[in-house]
């Protein structure tokens, strides 16, 4: 990295504040992973919060489906909640 930064520093032109040219820009080099790589390690970290994301989904249907059905028998009294603590 110092490299680079010494070759900007020395490409670089201008008044107070250098500035970075075109040609500067051009000529550096810069390492990147291959996309195949890339998109692996997104999906291994992706991936379980999905399948997550998935079974809360899951988990909230059914909850609400108990709801549904538990709600209107406590309304008529068809369904009494005992207090424990009596």
């Amino acid at each position: 990295m110092k490299s680079i930064e010494e070759m900007i520093k020395n490409g670089s032109g201008g008044t107070i504040l250098k500035n970075v040219n075109q040609a500067t820009l051009n000529n550096l080099k810069v390492a990147l992973p291959k996309k195949e790589i890339i998109f692996s390690k997104f999906n291994e970290l992706i991936v379980p919060i999905f399948n997550k994301i998935n079974l809360i989904e899951k988990e909230n249907q059914e909850l609400a489906s108990l709801r549904d059905w538990l709600l209107p028998m406590l309304m008529n009294g068809q369904v009494k909640v005992q207090d424990e603590s009596s």
